[in-house]
């Protein structure tokens, strides 16, 4: 099977939102909802977000928003370019296929075109660190909030900048939609 990993648009957002109520099985709608607000938030803006097709169906979706880091020094000025990347969903039909990683893959490469040097994520680590992710807390790189004490190794981060990850300390800050303690829960 072969997917094609093209730029979503406006004509993909209902596909999208059902891709994501059949991947996470969501009765209430939560993270199709933050999706929907992070794609309308211009404070997630440059964001990427990336969909995958098989059969002209959509099988994958991924999204990075904007992210960058408070050092929490008075006189460092520098900020490394950052993505936060969420959510990946991947229809229930398709999974264990590769799409999921088609899409990381995909998207990580775009980035580092782009000049992104450090990409976060906050989810699981037996699947994130085969793409690279490493723990974020140990390079001094803190999430938006406080995690559960049980998912702090979920906070991970990949270089994509050569020196970013080295350079960089601080607080992660992202866009206004993920900016809210109950997601980080």
């Amino acid at each position: 099977m072969v997917a094609r990993i093209r730029n979503s648009d406006d004509a993909d957002v209902d596909a999208i939102d059902a891709l994501i109520n059949n991947a996470f099985g969501e009765t209430e709608g939560v993270v199709a909802g933050l999706v929907n607000a992070l794609l309308r938030d211009s404070t997630a803006e440059p964001r990427l977000s990336l969909v995958a097709d098989v059969d002209d169906s959509l099988a994958g979706h991924i999204l990075f928003s904007r992210a960058w880091v408070t050092a929490g020094q008075a006189d460092d000025t520098r900020q490394v370019e950052a993505r936060i990347l969420s959510p990946l969903a991947v229809a229930r039909r398709y999974q264990r296929q590769g799409i999921g990683a088609s899409l990381v893959r995909e998207g990580l490469h775009r980035l580092q075109q782009e000049g992104v040097g450090l990409v976060f994520v906050y989810g699981s680590p037996d699947y994130y660190q085969q793409h690279g992710f490493i723990g974020a807390r140990e390079r001094g790189l803190d999430p938006p909030f406080a995690l559960p004490a049980r998912y702090e190794n979920g906070w991970m981060v990949r270089e994509t900048g050569p020196g970013s990850l080295k350079a960089t300390r601080g607080v992660v800050n992202c866009a206004n939609s993920l900016s809210k303690p109950g997601y980080w829960q």
